[in-house]
């Protein structure tokens, strides 16, 4: 009778989840950082903590950038064209 009972996890929508952007443009800052802006508008910054690298090609023609969320509100972005993902911050 004293165990816990677990709160089954509530289906997520797809914002909630992540978002898919189409077009991509990818640059670092003077620190070295990565800086990337999709076709939305939107701008996200790689954290200063982080020092994962992406593999970013010299076309990105076709390139669709994917930003999940993760845990105490962090997100992960990544790029189509390769499997690693850094960790950023929305800046605009």
């Amino acid at each position: 009778d004293d165990l816990r009972k677990t709160k089954p996890r509530k289906k997520l929508n797809e914002a909630q989840r992540g978002l898919v952007a189409g077009r991509v443009e990818v640059g670092k800052n003077r620190r070295g950082k990565y800086l990337v802006l999709l076709d939305n508008g939107q701008v996200w910054r790689q954290l200063k903590a982080d020092s994962n690298s992406l593999l970013v090609p010299k076309d990105l023609e076709g390139a669709t950038a994917k930003i999940r969320r993760k845990s105490m509100g962090s997100h992960m972005l990544t790029l189509s064209t390769g499997r690693r993902s850094i960790r950023v911050e929305r800046i605009k």
